[in-house]
């Protein structure tokens, strides 16, 4: 199992201290694009009188005929239903279906879902001098390694995150509760452009109410709890401050019997940085 490593510009000290993960909702990240699938916007008379027919047969529709109190016979709904102007309504209500779906697409996955996102940049130089950059306050930071097994129970999952050039499509001619759209739907959240390639991303995902809440900052936060095996390296940032590295070192001596951590340091000719071990002693 290759490690996933995740960049902290702060709280990497408490992350090991209080061993968990805080997770995120999506709504907080910092692509515009999170979830943007590219959704068919428009149905034809034919594609609106099939979802019409596939409604039809719908025990949740049966049962809406019913607290109308309506009771007209099956062939009674069929011709009512399936006249010229209903079939219109049908096709322009997926118009601003599809549009207020789209509006609210993030505040729908946080009520549902939230996400830890690691990466495997450590196996390219030049993606880890970015991610140190970006995600570790200027190298000032921490990175933590991770061997998480996969759940046997499934509290959690994890993906690679896939990159393209073009946003996930969501053609189907169902409703919205249809299979393949919900498929393109689940599709989207493990999908970024390709300028976020570098990244290297792998996505854990889990229901919040399979994590461990608490209170932080006057917010409710959730929280992966951390097994001690599955940390397995700390690495120090190029401007790392040392005292904090020293709390860090105690901290894994204590909790983390597998866990090695390195110092950054630059590398003597090239833009790329190396590590020296520091616990345990070299």
């Amino acid at each position: 199992m290759t490690p996933l490593f995740r960049y902290f510009g702060s709280h990497a000290y408490e992350t090991l201290s209080k061993q968990r993960l805080m997770t995120s909702r999506v709504s907080g990240f910092n692509d515009p694009f999170e979830l943007l699938y590219s959704a068919k916007r428009t149905l034809t008379p034919a594609e609106a009188a099939a979802q019409i027919q596939n409604r039809l047969a719908d025990p949740a529709f049966q049962a809406a005929l019913k607290d109308a109190r309506i009771t007209a016979g099956p062939d009674q709904v069929q011709r009512m239903v399936t006249q010229p102007h209903v079939v219109e309504a049908l096709i322009s209500k997926h118009a601003e279906n599809v549009e207020h779906g789209l509006k609210e697409r993030l505040q729908n996955a946080d009520d549902t879902l939230r996400l830890i996102c690691f990466s495997s940049a450590q196996a390219c130089p030049l993606d880890e001098i970015l991610m140190w950059s970006h995600y570790a306050n200027k190298h000032r930071g921490h990175r933590i390694g991770f061997k998480i097994p996969e759940s046997p129970t499934n509290v959690y999952r994890i993906d690679p995150v896939d990159y393209s050039a073009s946003r996930i499509q969501a053609d189907y001619t169902g409703d919205f509760n249809d299979p393949v759209f919900r498929e393109a739907m689940i599709k989207s959240i493990n999908t970024k452009s390709l300028a976020w390639k570098y990244e290297n991303e792998f996505r854990l995902t889990i229901k919040p109410w399979r994590c461990v809440s608490d209170t932080v900052n006057g917010k409710v936060g959730h929280f992966l709890p951390i097994e001690p095996d599955w940390v397995v390296r700390v690495d120090c940032g190029l401007h790392s401050d040392p005292s904090e590295d020293a709390r860090i070192v105690a901290i894994v001596k204590k909790r983390y019997p597998r866990a090695r951590v390195y110092k950054a340091q630059f590398h003597l000719t090239d833009y790329s940085t190396e590590y020296a071990l520091i616990h345990p002693d070299a």
